[in-house]
């Protein structure tokens, strides 16, 4: 099955079942991150082309805004975890604090300088414990 909606009907109640203790939004990224692997295998597929199983030893979390924020005046980032929630600290570079009370921003909603990504801005934060 290729479809989202079905392949969450599918196996959102069984795998909360079988794990209770994972957060539930952490389930829903981990079986769309599965469903667009097997999309991919399918696509590849197509041409004819020989493929496999899609495998990862190590799979990154994908976080969406249920699974973090981040509050920029306190320099803290809540993360969604299998422990639970972890609040990371970090210190802005002074150009980003300076950009971040200009344009008064809110909780999780980091000020991207024009054309720059998500990962521009992390690159420019520095966590600390």
């Amino acid at each position: 099955e290729r479809n989202g909606t079905r392949l969450h009907q599918a196996t959102y109640q069984p795998l909360r079942k079988a794990h209770p203790d994972l957060p539930a939004q952490l389930v829903v990224a981990a079986r769309r991150k599965a469903g667009e692997a097997l999309k991919s295998v399918q696509e590849r597929k197509k041409p004819g082309r020989s493929v496999s199983g899609p495998q990862s030893a190590l799979c990154p979390v994908r976080y969406d805004a249920r699974l973090y924020w981040v509050r920029l005046q306190d320099g803290c980032a809540s993360l969604t975890t299998t422990q639970g929630r972890v609040c990371v600290t970090f210190r802005l570079c002074n150009y980003y604090t300076r950009s971040a009370i200009a344009k008064g921003t809110r909780s999780g909603r980091p000020p991207y300088p024009s054309g720059q990504s998500r990962n521009g801005f992390s690159r420019n934060a520095m966590a600390t414990r």
